[in-house]
């Protein structure tokens, strides 16, 4: 569950295109708006509900992916027809996380990794790791103290990023700040033992405030060179009226060839960028979003083949900025701000390609050779009065990027997934278990994961 520390970091480019004035005249442009209480603001893709702590912001870790509705009496297995080569067949299976609220989960060769966190409160991790799907085992090294906001699956194994804390904050319910949380990545060449890197810092005149934090949330990487991105962010706010404050931030990017050595990467056309996108990759070629916030803010997409250099691929025009980017067999998908898609070959050139029916899009995730695999929540779902047994969430699915088919799919009543992973075993869900007339601000009864496995 996301508590007040995490909220503390939520922000995204929404929040500034939406909220921010015109940027200041001396210093950085702001990019988070904070009310007094210390609720921040992350833009018109909010969270609803706390429990389930389903958010949905430019790179926030967790997504919902929805359950068509079955009807009563649905049980433990629903099918219908797929486009992908999936199965028709949903099952649910053998997973003990009880007490844990689930977050990100990515595919690799080698099987499957799910993170998360204690639904108690506080910051306590938890990983897990299948080879196949079906069967699920903790990794200790993923958990403790702290918060894992992505993950990345590739050629070269996983790669996660996040924060790991000092013990005392884990039990802390006031969010306040501290100059011990560490931006940590973890790497691993098969999904089971893992490596823990603490990310190296910029040196404090190089810095954008005196007092800051790091909220590193977005991960990949090719072959040879690994990338981790997140934002660094003043802690000195800048009131903009009686009940908003701005926060400067701007983008930090790490690189490395064996994923526990890391160096800053130096850019100097994103000095005037104010926060980090997400990264996605096809072959060698790694794009990252770069944003920039303010009134007529936009995003600029930029191209890497060694993670050092990176030249900027393509500009969005004004206030348009892409919410999440996805790799696949063919190229790269983006969903932007009106809610369609975009493919490009090499992030060049983009070109709309689906315009979802109905409801807002809540993820796009990729399978890398399997395929895309896209998240719509239901178009009249109220989160302040409507029941979860009333979730529908759709499913579409593509094999190039370009041409889209709904994956009609049902998953039993009560059940809110959260991520969805296109493996090589076909798509795995994770999510939670609410009662019958239960709401999304309501405790869930319980974590689950499923599977549709392959024809």
């Amino acid at each position: 569950m996301i508590d007040q520390f995490e909220q503390r970091l939520q922000h995204g480019l929404e929040a500034q295109a939406d909220l921010l004035p015109d940027p200041p005249t001396a210093g950085k442009p702001m990019a988070v708006v904070k009310s007094p209480e210390g609720r921040v603001w992350p833009g018109p893709l909010v969270a609803f509900g706390t429990a389930a702590a389903v958010l949905v912001v430019l790179g926030a870790s967790l997504w919902l992916l929805g359950a068509t509705r079955h009807g009563s009496g649905a049980g433990d297995s629903a099918s219908s027809e797929t486009p992908t080569g999936v199965s028709a067949e949903w099952r649910k299976v053998d997973f003990e996380g009880h007490g844990w609220s689930l977050g990100a989960i990515a595919s690799g060769d080698k099987g499957t990794v799910l993170v998360g966190s204690a639904q108690s409160g506080g910051n306590e991790t938890a990983g897990w790791f299948s080879p196949d799907g079906s069967s699920w085992k903790m990794v200790d090294a993923l958990g403790g103290p702290g918060v894992v906001r992505d993950l990345a699956a590739g050629p070269y194994g996983f790669l996660a990023t996040g924060l790991r804390l000092p013990a005392a904050i884990v039990t802390t319910t006031q969010g306040t700040p501290s100059t011990g949380e560490t931006p940590t990545v973890w790497f691993s060449a098969d999904g089971e033992s893992w490596t823990e890197t603490a990310l190296p810092l910029p040196p404090p005149a190089e810095r954008i405030d005196d007092v800051v934090s790091y909220y590193v949330e977005r991960a990949g990487g090719a072959s040879g060179f690994l990338i981790v991105a997140g934002d660094e962010i003043s802690e000195n706010g800048v009131a903009v009226s009686e009940t908003e404050t701005m926060l400067p931030s701007r983008p930090v990017v790490w690189r490395s060839s064996d994923g526990t050595n890391w160096d800053l990467v130096e850019q100097p056309e994103w000095a005037d960028a104010t926060v980090s996108g997400p990264i996605a990759v096809v072959g060698d070629t790694v794009l990252l979003v770069i944003g920039h916030g303010g009134e007529g803010g936009y995003s600029t997409v930029w191209s890497s083949t060694n993670g050092s250099d990176w030249n900027l691929a393509h500009t969005f025009d004004a206030g348009v900025f892409v919410r999440e980017l996805a790799a696949g067999p063919d190229g790269f998908v983006a969903t932007l701000g009106d809610g369609a898609l975009w493919f490009s070959a090499d992030g060049t050139q983009w070109d709309r390609v689906f315009n979802p029916p109905n409801g807002q899009v809540l993820g796009l995730v990729s399978g890398t050779r399997m395929g895309y695999v896209l998240l719509l929540s239901p178009a009249d779902f109220d989160p302040q009065v409507s029941d979860v047994i009333d979730w529908q969430t759709t499913i579409y699915t593509s094999v190039d990027g370009r041409t889209w088919a709904q994956m009609g799919t049902a998953l039993s009543d009560g059940f809110v997934a959260i991520d969805a992973t296109f493996a090589t075993n076909g798509v795995i869900v994770s999510g939670y278990r609410y009662a019958e007339d239960a709401q999304l601000d309501a405790p869930p009864t319980g974590s689950e994961v499923w599977l549709a496995p392959n024809r």
